[in-house]
């Protein structure tokens, strides 16, 4: 398994964050590398909520694993490469003096060990995309 942790503070209340994550659906609305998104499920939030992620050519799912209001999100992503058992993004988000702290950790689990090269270049690529995930969330919530 090959994990990637970015981080940083949002001047504003964790409610605030947590209110931009759980519009589960409209995270093209801030995150600017997609290009569109939808929900593929009645349920639009909570476990069990599924949204599809358009970025450029690449098409994916991504289904809601964990759902604890206002502290963590996180989501299966499905529609990668055959090369990864799972991959895992989960948003966590903690209360500090300066406003909220988000983090961002993506988790690859490569499906046969001789993978797990490829499951930590692609820990590190989506934890390049996660970086600018949260940039952008943070002038959403911050901006908005």
């Amino acid at each position: 398994m090959a994990e990637v942790t970015r981080s940083l503070t949002i001047a504003a209340p964790r409610n605030a964050v947590w209110t931009a994550l759980a519009d589960f659906d409209r995270i093209v609305d801030w995150a600017h590398d997609v290009d569109h998104s939808c929900l593929l499920t009645d349920r639009a939030s909570g476990v069990g909520a599924v949204r599809r992620i358009q970025q450029g050519a690449t098409t994916v799912t991504e289904t809601v694993i964990d759902w604890d209001e206002p502290i963590r999100l996180a989501y299966r992503i499905d529609g990668l490469p055959p090369l990864f058992r799972r991959v895992i993004n989960r948003w966590d988000l903690a209360e500090g003096e300066n406003g909220t702290r988000a983090s961002l950790t993506v988790e690859v689990v490569p499906a046969r060990p001789p993978a797990t090269v490829v499951a930590r270049l692609a820990a590190r690529m989506i934890g390049r995309v996660n970086t600018r995930m949260l940039s952008n969330l943070q002038a959403q919530v911050e901006g908005g």
